[in-house]
């Protein structure tokens, strides 16, 4: 959105505010903190960014959104092979709790569809099962996503070293 203009002023629970602002001023980047925006680690961490020219724009959970305008120069949050791994590591924990969530509530959902006598509320509970089931294959997905990167990182650490 900031290249067409709009610069990312809040979000929360999947809703986006934008302000107007010049064209590709601005570039972001979005990271996963190991604790709380509120916890002091992460408030050290983020003045410290502040410092560098990096703002933190809005957060929600352990998310923070980041910018930095253009002018400033490249955006890079991770300086090295292990930032990048952790980093990976951090959300794919998050993807990997969500996929056994669904998949929990998908068979929850399946015991309850095959054991009931009305036609209707059965059939409401099959099809959310097969749509949670589908969302089970998404995290699957991208879990095995962001290990292929690990592991391509930790391939290249290696070789470095």
């Amino acid at each position: 959105m900031a290249q067409k203009g709009w610069a990312l002023i809040y979000f929360s629970l999947g809703r986006y505010v934008f302000k107007s602002c010049s064209k590709g001023e601005y570039l972001y980047r979005i990271e996963l903190l190991k604790n709380s925006p509120k916890h002091l680690k992460s408030r050290e961490y983020l003045q410290f960014l502040e410092e560098t020219g990096i703002t933190c724009v809005t957060t929600s959970m352990n998310w923070v959104y980041l910018r930095k305008p253009v002018k400033d120069g490249p955006f890079n949050l991770y300086s090295g092979i292990d930032s990048k791994i952790a980093h990976y590591k951090r959300v794919m924990g998050i993807w990997i709790a969500l996929m056994f969530a669904e998949f929990a509530v998908a068979v929850f959902n399946l015991m309850i569809g095959i054991n009931l006598n009305v036609p209707r509320i059965k059939w409401i509970n099959l099809s959310g099962c097969v749509l949670l089931f589908i969302l089970t294959g998404v995290f699957a997905w991208l879990s095995i996503d962001l290990s292929r990167k690990i592991k391509r990182l930790e391939s290249e650490r290696i070789i470095r070293e």
